[in-house]
C-alpha cells in the first residue's frame, strides 16, 4: 500500500470514530435556564430524576416513539432520557443522550430484569426537536436568575 493510501484510510478511520461517539447537541441555546428547564419538563413529558444544580434531567422510561411507557404493556423495550444544560452561561449547549433496554419476551414488564441494549437515535432527535421547538415558541428573554427585588 502506498503512502497516500494509508494517509486516507487513517483518515477515514478518525473521521468514522470521531463521528460515532457523539451525543445530539442543540448548540447556542441562548435562553434563560428557567425556559430551558420547562421546554425539557414538557419534551420528557415525565421527568424522574433533576440533578441539585437544575442541569441534569433524567425520564421516566418511555417508549421508543416517545411515550410514557407502560409496566403492563407488553412492549419488550423501553428507553430512559436524559438531557445535560452544559455551559456556565449563556449561550448554554443542551445535550440529550437515549439510554434503550430489552427484557426477554417471556417476562411481564412490571417483574422483567431488563438490560441496555443500545441507544435510540430516532428518540434523541424526536426530544431534541421537541426541546427546540418549544423553546423557539415561548420565546422567553428574560435574564438568568434575575431578581430585582
Amino acid at each position: 500500500m502506498s503512502s497516500q493510501s494509508i494517509r486516507a484510510l487513517c483518515l477515514a478511520t478518525l473521521f468514522l470514530l470521531a463521528s460515532c461517539g457523539q451525543a445530539p447537541v442543540i448548540p447556542e441555546a441562548n435562553y434563560s435556564l428557567e425556559a430551558i428547564s420547562k421546554s425539557v419538563y414538557k419534551a420528557l413529558i415525565k421527568v424522574r430524576k433533576v440533578s441539585q444544580n437544575r442541569r441534569e434531567y433524567i425520564s421516566d422510561y418511555l417508549t421508543l416513539e416517545g411515550k410514557i411507557w407502560d409496566p403492563l404493556s407488553n412492549e419488550v423495550r423501553r428507553a430512559t432520557a436524559k438531557v445535560i444544560v452544559l455551559g456556565d452561561r449563556r449561550p448554554y449547549t443542551i445535550e440529550i443522550q437515549t439510554i434503550v433496554e430489552e427484557r426477554p419476551s417471556n417476562e411481564p414488564g412490571y417483574s422483567a430484569r431488563f438490560k441496555k441494549v443500545g441507544k435510540s437515535k430516532t428518540l434523541t432527535d424526536q426530544l431534541a426537536f421537541r426541546i427546540q421547538d418549544d423553546l423557539r415558541k415561548n420565546k422567553d428573554q428574560s435574564l438568568d436568575d434575575f431578581k430585582p427585588f
